[in-house]
């Protein structure tokens, strides 16, 4: 989709999710959890100005990426070192946005409990 430059300040990201099953070799209290892929769509910008109009332009349908995201916000936008910007968020998307708030893999998990354990997957530093 996008590349990140060594200037980039922000990442809102869409996520393309599966399941953890059995067959995933993973700790098997993970099964049924909700999985994002790598492969999931980031936008990258230098200023929340940028990553703003970026994340209006797919909104809008104005922008095409890959997958259906005509009249989604992105699931998380953080900076560079992948701390959530509930702040930046909310200002861009105009609504609210409380991560321990909103529930993931069938309400079993809260959006910063499934991000400390997934966000690995783009920033590897993090994993556990």
């Amino acid at each position: 989709m996008e590349e990140e430059t060594p200037t980039t300040k922000f990442q809102a990201i869409y996520f393309i999710m599966g399941h953890y099953n059995e067959d995933d070799n993973v700790d098997p209290k993970l099964n049924g959890f909700d999985c994002p892929f790598c492969d999931s769509p980031v936008l990258y910008a230098d200023t929340e100005d940028e990553l703003a109009r970026k994340v209006m332009q797919i909104y809008d349908g104005k922008v095409s990426v890959e997958g259906d995201w005509e009249t989604c916000y992105p699931d998380v936008i953080c900076d560079m070192q992948g701390n959530l910007l509930n702040d930046v968020y909310q200002k861009i998307v105009g609504e609210p946005f409380d991560p321990d708030e909103i529930e993931y893999s069938f309400g079993r998990e809260t959006v910063t409990q499934f991000w400390k354990r997934e966000k690995w997957r783009w920033f590897p530093h993090s994993k556990q």
